[in-house]
């Protein structure tokens, strides 16, 4: 089970593993529409289950881009790290949304052998609204500092979590909409809203952040 893909359709392998394949972690199941089927001789007591997240953000996470580039920074009083298009929608995902969202799906005998959409807010800011969030909540002024493309690959040599951004840079470029109605419709649960969420990161990185050492 996936939980924190980017929005990515995969396509049956036809000979050739793409970079989009690798986004999952077991490239035994492939989408068919909003369907998933098994490769041939995989067998399972149920079919497959994909609860897949957009870019995400919350508490007890080191793995946020926008906790890394955004709060952190904000927190320790310096300027804001952005990139792409602040201009543009981009929709994200409270993590403990996403993790109860997980463990109901996987508790619920016919959202198997489906590809599901955790619930993520339906407010539709944009990257520098979430921006202005986390600014008011640090009480910072607001600062950014822009990172150019090229640095991405240098720092990819250091951080993981940058390695895959230049070619993913399009999804910061143009808007980014995630849609979890469907699991809203079905659980009637929807997300958390942007500002609730915001706190409670500040709040928990506040608790948890260690100093810069120089």
């Amino acid at each position: 089970m996936n939980l924190f893909s980017p929005i990515i359709t995969i396509e049956p392998d036809r000979g050739r593993k793409t970079r989009a394949q690798h986004a999952y972690a077991d490239d035994n199941w492939f989408r068919r529409g909003d369907r998933v089927a098994a490769r041939p001789g995989i067998e399972a007591l149920y079919g497959p289950l994909i609860a897949r997240s957009a870019d995400f953000y919350g508490p007890d996470t080191n793995n946020s881009v926008i906790g890394e580039t955004v709060a952190k920074n904000l927190i320790r009083g310096k300027a804001a790290q952005v990139f792409g298009d602040v201009s543009r929608i981009h929709t994200l995902t409270y993590t403990p949304d996403a993790a109860k969202a997980t463990a109901l799906l996987g508790n619920t005998d016919d959202a198997y052998d489906q590809v599901w959409h955790v619930p993520t807010t339906q407010e539709r800011l944009t990257m520098l609204q979430w921006i202005e969030l986390f600014a008011d909540e640090t009480h910072q002024e607001l600062r950014m500092r822009r990172l150019p493309r090229p640095l991405f690959y240098l720092l990819g040599v250091f951080l993981p979590l940058m390695k895959e951004f230049p070619e993913m840079m399009y999804q910061n470029e143009m808007d980014y909409v995630f849609d979890s109605s469907k699991f809203e419709k079905r659980f009637g649960i929807a997300a958390t809203a942007p500002a609730e969420g915001v706190k409670v990161t500040v709040d928990y990185l506040r608790r948890t952040l260690r100093p810069v050492q120089l």
